[in-house]
């Protein structure tokens, strides 16, 4: 096939590849179509499993923190340059501390669930490919604390909401008919609100915490590398595999203003810890394709920060019509 024809009909590779490498928590569907001549809509979903690992950290102790995040994808090319997106995303997370203080049956746990709403496009001009998209979610928390001082267990739940955005440009560089490289940078910004919560359970040892109000930006820079590798029945497997270095601007710890009965005013209290400042993810895996039919990405990606291991494995399904 001559490189031309190549790059054109699998040039919606590297928009599929830029979602598994560079997604992080919340996750979109597979991108497919290229042309006219391609299906226009696409439903897809995805599930990703999350696992980490944090040291102590910003007077915390050390923690294990599991999530996994699903959402259901429909996608509408609307040119041959541009398409459209919407989804709807949900997360289940719990963060529990590594230890149980002397004294208690249970370690402190942090339980976070949410759903939300995503909207996205993406489009393709001079040679580059670009995305945006925004993300509104609803939140619910229960928070369990091992108070030292009184011996108690204090239990509070709050509500609240956040809104995430994101926008990505990256380029697909062929080296061979079959191998291409994708450098990549994206920037995300990320804006939360929980409610205020009064605690129970510990008696004069309860906290009273106002409403909490955060707003964090974000960016990753990356180099993606894959193979197409064509089947007989005109499919293909592509094996890829990505390293991205990631920065967060805001590092300081999640806080609020606090109070308790006995001691009467705390002033502003760190909540929760706060991400650090820089990092390596490592993503590698494989995307499956048949034409005008079924679609399936599955792909590991490893978090490498200096007080935190995260490791997560992700699976993409998607239908083309």
């Amino acid at each position: 096939m001559p490189a031309t024809a190549c790059r054109r009909k699998f040039r919606h590779i590297g928009r599929a590849l830029l979602f598994v490498c560079a997604s992080t928590g919340f996750s979109q569907s597979l991108q497919a179509s290229d042309s006219g001549s391609q299906p226009r809509w696409k439903v897809g979903h995805d599930l990703t499993f999350n696992r980490t690992r944090t040291k102590e950290l910003q007077g915390f102790a050390p923690s294990t923190s599991r999530s996994n995040v699903h959402s259901l994808t429909v996608r509408r090319q609307l040119t041959p340059e541009l398409a459209g997106k919407l989804a709807v995303v949900g997360l289940n997370h719990r963060t529990t501390d590594d230890r149980i203080e002397p004294g208690f049956s249970k370690a402190s746990f942090l339980n976070w669930k949410s759903v939300g709403v995503k909207a996205g496009l993406e489009a393709e001009f001079f040679g580059f490919g670009f995305s945006t998209s925004i993300l509104a979610g609803h939140d619910k928390y229960r928070l369990v604390r091992a108070d030292q001082f009184s011996g108690a267990l204090a239990e509070s739940r709050s509500k609240g909401w956040h809104i995430y955005t994101d926008a990505s440009v990256h380029k697909d560089i062929w080296l061979t008919e079959w191998l291409f490289l994708q450098p990549a940078a994206t920037l995300r910004h990320a804006v939360a609100h929980a409610d205020a919560f009064n605690e129970t359970g510990a008696g004069p040892a309860n906290l009273s915490v106002a409403a909490i109000d955060d707003e964090r930006l974000s960016s990753e820079l990356g180099l993606t590398v894959s193979v197409i590798l064509p089947l007989e029945t005109n499919g293909l497997l592509s094996p890829f595999a990505s390293a991205r270095w990631a920065h967060n601007f805001q590092t300081g710890p999640y806080s609020a203003q606090t109070s308790s009965t006995v001691l009467g005013d705390l002033g502003d209290v760190a909540i929760a810890r706060g991400p650090e400042a820089d990092g390596l993810r490592l993503t590698g895996g494989v995307l499956w394709r048949l034409p005008f039919g079924p679609e399936a990405t599955v792909a590991y990606t490893g978090e490498f920060f200096k007080s935190s291991r995260s490791h997560a494995v992700t699976a993409v399904l998607g239908f083309p019509f």
